[in-house]
């Protein structure tokens, strides 16, 4: 049997495969009455990029499902294939009014529903756009393609445009804005002795309680136009500032707004890393230990790990990360990842990336970080860092946490979840991150997870 609770071969038949499970209990997290992309869909799951694998996941439902696979479209807005699955689904969209009903028109349907926004698909997932429900031009819109939106925030923060701007400008490329290098200060210190000389206390507290820790100006403007000087070299074979720091070049590039993810790109670095981002990357790594090995001791279920022993029984036994990155990059290995997952994070005017998690495998660290590579008020406005928190009962708020970071600011946040304390017990406290509209201006980040991707 695939899992303990399928009781019978009827069970065990329907029960979708346990590579789905992360998209189908995602799926629930959908509001009612509205739908979502299967890009979207893998960006909320923790797996951006794998649309068509939150595609297989729906496909696997059964029409009666209890779960709500109905919530979940194409990337241009268009119901699942097969015309019986599909006549279903509009069936269900219509009762729950995230679709119009037959024969209604667009603003008719915005009014009974009174709601201000409508969305559209409109043929595109990077040209989504969004309207007033006045206005006459939501009517020459597919019935099919229409969603309500809550306001203009939600609509940004989906990628939706409104009618009347321009589409939204390509994300820059990584450059390095810096002169006069020679003249920027060097740190003395070597990355583990920073590390050490920060307030571990206080940045522990803020981490479980919060979910996050902030170290401003960790990395300094020299080591930031290391970096940027390095990608900038990879991308376009323009010697940069630094002539002797060349990174392995870029693995892969993923635009964002192709996975419903916002607008922005991605560029996951190989190996070799730029000097300081290596060194970063190993000591946090070894610093963090003992706090992922607390968040997986204290996580029911993801605390035990299944040993085979020659010539005896298997056994169950605690689960404890190994000691160095490289050990832990074997596990990952062995898993089947082995694709780089530290990004350079690039975003023009108009960027935003919605909530989302970089888990990318079964195999992931609790605890991940960001480095800041602009300097907010002068090289952009906006942006800002935010981790939201699912909701913990029926009736709670989502909470969501700002975090303004600025040049060299280090920034420390849980994969997955927090730790939280419900009376007597400790719980698991669902977490996602993203980033704020830019206002103006061009903001770079260096995203480090400490598991390789699938």
């Amino acid at each position: 049997m695939r899992a303990h609770h399928i009781s019978s071969i009827e069970e065990f038949i329907m029960a979708p495969p346990p590579s789905s499970q992360a998209f189908l209990h995602t799926i629930s997290s959908i509001p009612k009455g509205q739908t979502r992309s299967f890009g979207e869909l893998a960006t909320m799951a923790g797996k951006p990029g794998a649309a068509r694998a939150a595609g297989r996941a729906v496909a696997s439902c059964p029409l009666n499902s209890p779960t709500p696979w109905h919530h979940v479209v194409s990337s241009h807005g268009a119901l699942v294939k097969g015309l019986g699955r599909a006549a279903y689904q509009l069936k269900m969209l219509q009762e729950e009014g995230a679709r119009p009903a037959q024969g209604e028109s667009n603003r008719d349907w915005a009014q009974r529903l009174g709601v201000v926004l409508m969305g559209c698909y409109a043929g595109k997932e990077n040209q989504r756009v969004y309207a007033f429900a006045e206005d006459l031009r939501v009517d020459s819109w597919p019935a099919t393609l229409v969603e309500w939106i809550r306001d203009e925030d939600a609509a940004v923060m989906r990628g939706f445009r409104h009618i009347d701007a321009p589409p939204f400008p390509e994300p820059p490329l990584p450059h390095c804005t810096f002169e006069n290098l020679k003249t920027l200060p060097k740190s003395e210190l070597t990355m583990e002795a920073r590390l050490d000389s920060l307030d571990w206390r206080s940045l522990r507290v803020s981490l479980m309680t919060k979910g996050f820790s902030h170290a401003k100006s960790f990395l300094t403007k020299q080591e930031v136009s290391e970096i940027l000087s390095t990608v900038e070299y990879a991308l376009t074979g323009v010697e940069g500032c630094h002539r002797n720091m060349h990174c392995g070049g870029i693995d892969r590039e993923v635009n964002l707004s192709r996975f419903g993810g916002g607008h922005g790109k991605y560029y996951y670095l190989k190996d070799p890393l730029p000097g300081c981002v290596e060194s970063l990357r190993s000591s946090l790594y070894e610093k963090l230990r003992d706090d992922a090995n607390a968040l997986r001791l204290v996580a029911r279920g993801d605390n035990m790990k299944t040993e085979l022993r020659p010539g005896k029984s298997m056994r169950t036994i605690p689960y404890s990360y190994p000691c160095s990155l490289e050990d832990f990059f074997d596990e990952c290995r062995n898993a089947g990842q082995n694709r780089p997952s530290v990004i350079l994070l690039c975003y023009g005017k108009g960027g935003i990336n919605i909530a989302h998690r970089d888990l990318y495998g079964p195999i992931w660290y609790p605890l991940q970080a960001m480095v800041m590579l602009s300097q907010k008020g002068v090289d952009y406005e906006g942006g800002d860092f935010f981790l939201e928190e699912e909701p913990t009962g029926m009736h709670s708020p989502i909470k969501r946490h700002n975090v303004p970071c600025s040049l060299g600011d280090l920034l420390i946040f849980c994969s997955s979840y927090r730790l939280d304390r419900n009376f007597t017990n400790l719980v698991k406290v669902g977490l996602h991150h993203g980033m704020q509209r830019i206002i103006s201006g061009q903001r770079f980040a260096l995203g480090i997870a400490f598991h390789l991707a699938k």
